[in-house]
């Protein structure tokens, strides 16, 4: 889970490629904003007429706000960075992963690799296919326990909300 910083200016959209690792719409879970100075409590972007989305146009992701902020603002993006792919033997993990889960991932893949079909006998094929059964319960108790933990934000659809009018007699 990342906390981003962006001062999206005085315009209603701002682009963010400058943000390499972000390529998906679904990576953004929440934009979030201080209302003043004063308050230490961050809040969400939407309701009370405040609006976000985020808009993908050929492999370019643009923040669209309603209505703009002020370009002293600072709103902070909430999104989750994907891990680098580990294709090599010299890769390294980055800090933040965590070494069991890779570990449990890496003996799927021995196990998935040992139990295809033309290596090993018939007999090693099932014990090891029975093996990763045994170990898929532990993988997905660790898939369970280090996948991001987004917080929830309100429900927000895909266009700017329209102004609520008073209730009114027939």
């Amino acid at each position: 889970m990342e906390i981003v910083p962006i001062v999206p200016g005085t315009d209603n959209e701002y682009s963010l490629a400058a943000i390499p690792w972000l390529v998906d719409k679904g990576q953004v879970h929440d934009v979030r904003w201080f209302p003043t100075s004063t308050i230490e409590v961050d809040e969400s972007y939407v309701g009370n007429g405040r609006w976000w989305n985020v808009k993908g146009d050929r492999g370019a992701l643009t923040l669209i706000l309603y209505p703009s902020v002020s370009a002293t603002q600072v709103l902070y993006l909430e999104c989750t960075r994907p891990m680098p792919a580990l294709y090599t033997d010299d890769a390294a993990l980055p800090n933040v992963a965590k070494e069991e889960l890779a570990a449990a991932l890496a003996y799927d893949e021995v196990l998935k690799y040992l139990g295809s079909e033309g290596v090993g006998t018939i007999q090693q094929r099932a014990s090891y296919r029975a093996a990763r059964v045994l170990h898929r319960p532990e993988l997905r108790r660790l898939f369970r326990e280090n996948r991001p933990k987004p917080r929830f934000s309100p429900a927000k659809g895909p266009y700017p909300p329209v102004a609520h009018q008073p209730f009114k007699a027939r």
